[in-house]
């Protein structure tokens, strides 16, 4: 009996697992792009900060270094938004075998 009352919820759960899987993919792709194209520009941008200490222009390095944090938030966003999905994906997996 129960397994006629979850059967409807796991019909709907497929679609769902599909883009979950989907959206995980399309984040894991995007994580790593940006991982190749962000970390030369983090640390072309950190060179940057080191110079302007050196050179005392103080109000540069506080612009470099919210541009740095942005740089940083933006690859930890995109890892975070992957395993969100995993998570999402891994838990209608158990459900659907349930």
């Amino acid at each position: 009996m129960l397994a006629l009352i979850k059967l409807p919820f796991k019909l709907l759960s497929l679609p769902l697992m599909i883009v979950c899987a989907g959206l995980s993919l399309l984040a894991k792709l995007c994580s790593n792009l940006s991982g190749y194209i962000l970390s030369p520009l983090i640390l072309f941008i950190f060179g940057c900060g080191v110079y302007t200490v050196i050179s005392q222009q103080w109000n540069q390095v506080l612009l470099l270094g919210i541009i740095e944090l942005f740089c940083i938030s933006a690859l930890f966003g995109s890892v975070l938004m992957e395993t969100v999905f995993d998570w999402f994906y891994a838990i209608l997996k158990g459900f659907l075998q349930s």
